[in-house]
C-alpha cells in the first residue's frame, strides 16, 4: 500500500532486543514485530514494550491462530507484536495491520468478501478459527476448498492458498455450502 517498511532482524536475546527496540522507537512512530511475544521462556517482546512505555491494550485474542497477538500504544508510537510462527503472522497482517493501515491512511477499506464453504468442517475449541482455503470462481460465486496444513508454523502451506476463512468461535461444526468471511492474501 505505499508504505516503506525497515526491516531488522534480531535473535533471542534480551538485551540486544532491548537496545534494538529502543533504537527504533526514536526513528519510527510505528513497529510490527513478529516473534517472542508469547509466553515461552524467551518470549521478552511484552516486558520489553511496557518498560518502553508503550501501553498494552490487549495481549491475546480468541482465535487461532495467531492468539498471542499484542497490541499497543503510547503518545508517539504503536505497536503491532504478532506470533512469530508464519501462518499467525499472515492472519495478524490481513486480518488485523492491513485494515488499519487503511483506515489510518484514509485508503478506502475493501468490502468483506464471502465464499461459499466447499467441504464440512469440525473445530472444537470455542475460538474463531481462521481456516486456509483455495479459491476458485465460479458463475460469479466464490467457493472456498479448505487446504490441510501442520499448523500455524506450516510455512509451505501458506504457498498454496488463496485466503483464510473466518470462521465464528461460537460454533464447532461447519457445514459445506455456508458463507463465510475471507481475507484474501493473492
Amino acid at each position: 500500500i505505499g508504505i516503506h517498511a525497515e526491516l531488522s532482524i534480531v535473535g533471542d536475546d534480551y538485551e540486544l532486543l532491548k537496545e534494538t527496540l529502543h533504537e527504533k522507537f526514536t526513528e519510527h512512530e510505528l513497529l510490527i514485530i513478529t516473534g517472542a511475544v508469547s509466553k515461552g521462556k524467551a518470549d521478552f517482546i511484552p516486558e520489553l514494550l511496557t518498560k518502553l512505555g508503550v501501553q498494552q491494550i490487549f495481549h491475546g485474542v480468541a482465535q487461532r491462530p495467531a492468539k498471542p497477538l499484542w497490541f499497543g500504544k503510547n503518545n508517539r508510537h504503536v505497536v503491532f507484536a504478532m506470533p512469530g510462527n508464519p501462518v499467525s503472522a499472515t492472519v495478524c497482517t490481513y486480518v488485523y495491520l492491513l485494515p488499519w493501515l487503511r483506515q489510518l491512511m484514509q485508503l478506502k477499506n475493501q468490502s468483506q468478501p464471502t465464499a461459499i464453504l466447499e467441504e464440512d468442517v469440525e473445530f472444537k475449541p470455542m475460538l474463531t478459527y481462521f481456516l486456509q482455503v483455495k479459491i476458485r470462481c465460479v458463475n460469479g460465486k466464490i467457493y472456498a476448498n479448505p487446504i490441510k496444513g501442520n499448523g500455524s508454523g506450516d510455512f509451505c502451506n501458506l504457498a498454496l492458498v488463496d485466503a483464510f476463512m473466518m470462521l465464528p468461535q461460537h460454533h464447532s461444526k461447519f457445514h459445506r455450502g455456508e458463507h463465510y468471511p475471507i481475507f484474501l492474501i493473492r
